[in-house]
């Protein structure tokens, strides 16, 4: 069952503990005009959208891009990468959290090492 945006809303945390410690809500996060994105922000930034304090959409909008265009251009990259059978340490859909490649359909799994080494 879908959730309404304002279900959505109501669901949402006020404020989130950012990655150093401190409390994060919208109204501290890095404003949308912000020309030096550095690693702190960056930081502020992916905590409050997986602790669910803003949506990945969100975030893409305030650092002024489309958010539109940059997901399909994600899914376009990681189409390739299925075609060509590469698995990123950073797909949570086929890498676990220590970045081992998760069991494929048939117990699989893609030795990324061996690919790498292979070049």
């Amino acid at each position: 069952m879908e959730m309404s945006m304002a279900e959505t809303e109501q669901r949402r945390p006020t404020s989130v503990v950012g990655p150093n410690g401190t409390i994060l809500t919208m109204e501290t996060l890095p404003p949308p005009d912000t020309r030096r994105w550095v690693a702190r922000r960056k930081a502020e930034v992916v905590t409050a959208v997986r602790a669910g304090l803003m949506t990945l959409k969100e975030a893409i909008a305030r650092q002024g891009y489309d958010p539109a265009q940059v997901l399909a251009e994600i899914g376009t990259t990681n189409a390739e990468l299925d075609r060509l059978g590469i698995t990123l340490d950073t797909d949570p859909g086929k890498a676990t959290r220590t970045g081992a490649a998760k069991p494929g359909p048939q117990g699989h799994t893609v030795d990324t090492d061996s690919a790498i080494d292979s070049e």
